[in-house]
């Protein structure tokens, strides 16, 4: 009987952990599939981030280095745009 209930709480409390994830958790998650070469589940990873949070440039930012990882270079265009649009400042090479 004990078993059952821990077993029914766990299953309650990671189905309600799940459900909660932040648009950082979502972009966080697209970095490290974008490491991992996993460029079209880092878009959908970082379409999450952008679906929760619409103003989060970083992640539309990101987006576009995945897209162009996958040569899809007018996505990745309109990506840079918008995160620059969004406020996002491209790093300048230090000289």
């Amino acid at each position: 009987m004990n078993t059952t209930r821990i077993a029914l709480f766990i299953l309650l409390f990671s189905g309600l952990s799940c459900g909660q994830q932040t648009a950082e958790d979502w972009s966080h998650k697209g970095n490290a599939q974008y490491e991992q070469a996993m460029y079209e589940e880092a878009i959908q990873s970082y379409e999450e981030a952008i679906r929760l949070a619409p103003q989060y440039a970083e992640a539309w930012y990101n987006k576009r280095a995945a897209l162009e990882a996958l040569e899809h270079d007018n996505e990745a265009s309109a990506a840079l745009s918008k995160a620059r649009e969004l406020g996002y400042v491209d790093s300048l090479p230090l000289s």
